[in-house]
């Protein structure tokens, strides 16, 4: 059985669903090839693990991507609250323009009171401690 997988890093969503793509077709020569239950569980769960992971469309039309959620949030960011946070920015083809972690130190504001971009205000807004 010969495989290939090509991988093109990008944010863009038209090469982000073309990789999804041939990562399931990749996965379904695996699922089809294999001879064990283990092999074919473990297959369809990473498959469950690529849908899940799909950037959840706000109204808006800004993407929100889920990388870590706590199982319990007591109380999610809502409009007027402090935070602090660390982020990288990156552009379309991957290439970083700017990196809190560079300057070892969180970038602290107020969410809902025009502090940041419009996307941050819609993406941070009902976050939890911990959720990345």
């Amino acid at each position: 059985l010969s495989l290939s997988l090509s991988l093109s890093c990008s944010t863009s969503t038209g090469l982000r669903q073309a990789f999804l793509h041939q990562f399931v077709k990749l996965l379904h020569q695996l699922y089809t090839h294999s001879n064990t239950h283990t092999m074919k569980s473990l297959l369809l769960c990473c498959l469950a693990a690529l849908v899940v992971a799909e950037p959840e469309m706000t109204p808006s039309g800004l993407g929100v991507e889920y990388i870590n959620k706590p199982e319990a949030c007591e109380r999610p960011v809502k409009n007027g609250d402090l935070l602090e946070m660390h982020y990288t920015g990156t552009l379309e083809d991957g290439k970083k323009f700017d990196s809190s972690y560079d300057r070892s130190e969180p970038f602290k504001f107020q969410i809902g009171v025009g502090q940041v971009i419009k996307g941050w205000e819609e993406g941070v807004n009902g976050m939890c401690v911990g959720e990345k």
